[in-house]
């Protein structure tokens, strides 16, 4: 075991490097090496990210590597805030979309069932522009108007998801089939046809359900107005193809945004990590492992933390 591993560290980057946190003096932080596994209130899957505080509260600046913190002592009417994410500029599709939807012109707000006679006539979906196979990918959809009728949904899908069902079908249809995966307003969570309770229903103008696509775990979360509603979708990483966001409604004059895209890929030392991880996650005895490995013990430390 310690032949096979080893070799992977002879890429590693130093795990000594200077971290500086520089915050508001009155904010106490933790600090956390660690992007598997973080504070129980921040995402599962490697999200890094900081809570934003009220303008009495707010941190001046953070400076940190690949780490996760937590700000204790904060208000309760707070956001999360990526600040570890690369900036993604994908926009939704106008050649994958329903025939009943339109999209503005910067192709980021979209618009269900505008015909002020027919309205609604079924269920439009939209797909982006950008299918992901791999990485940490996040974005934001706004809620413009209060959702309503049988169904509004976000999530994922590959290119086979459909995105329309006529005469007068009105479905959930992100997750209706094997090809998509789907979170209704009414706080369900669809694939394959099949549902279950996942979170309490959100009907208010302005929210914002931020999705977390984390394909190196292989999974999908979702955030309400930043607080984690938790994993919905495990497995996504053996999918086999490209995952891309959706977003549908049956609700005539319904309309959604599109805010904060971001992504991240994991360094060569996280990579390393991993892969060490998953080769020693299948022994009972993972720390005696980890102790018998010829490294520095501060990576010992980060290893046996991941388990």
């Amino acid at each position: 075991m310690t032949v096979e591993v080893f070799p992977l560290f002879i890429t590693l980057l130093t795990f000594t490097r200077n971290i500086g946190i520089v915050v508001n003096k009155h904010i106490d932080c933790r600090a956390y090496w660690s992007d598997w596994s973080i504070s129980e209130t921040a995402p599962q899957s490697g999200h890094i990210l900081v809570r934003h505080l009220s303008q009495e509260h707010r941190i001046n600046q953070v400076s940190l590597g690949r780490q996760a913190i937590t700000v204790s002592q904060m208000p309760e009417n707070f956001a999360w805030t990526s600040i570890d994410y690369n900036p993604d500029n994908w926009v939704w599709d106008q050649l994958n979309k329903s025939p009943e939807v339109l999209l503005s012109t910067d192709q980021e707000n979209v618009y269900f069932y505008t015909d002020p006679v027919y309205q609604s006539t079924g269920t439009a979906g939209v797909r982006g522009t950008k299918g992901f196979t791999s990485g940490i990918h996040v974005w934001d959809v706004h809620f413009l108007e209060p959702p309503n009728g049988t169904s509004v949904m976000v999530g994922v899908g590959t290119e086979r998801a459909l995105l329309h069902k006529g005469n007068y079908s009105y479905v959930d249809l992100i997750g209706m089939d094997s090809q998509s995966w789907g979170l209704s307003y009414k706080g369900k969570i669809w694939h394959n046809g099949q549902s279950k309770k996942f979170c309490q229903p959100f009907f208010e103008k302005t929210t914002i359900i931020t999705c977390q696509l984390d394909l190196y775990s292989g999974t999908l979360a979702f955030y309400c107005n930043g607080q984690s509603l938790g994993v919905a979708f495990t497995g996504l990483d053996q999918v086999g193809e490209p995952l891309y966001p959706i977003v549908s409604s049956t609700a005539s004059e319904s309309e959604l945004g599109l805010g904060t895209r971001g992504c991240r890929y994991l360094s060569l030392q996280e990579k390393c990590f991993q892969a060490i991880k998953r080769r020693l996650a299948y022994n009972e005895a993972y720390n005696d492992c980890v102790d018998c490995l010829p490294l520095p013990k501060i990576m010992k430390s980060h290893l046996s933390a991941l388990y």
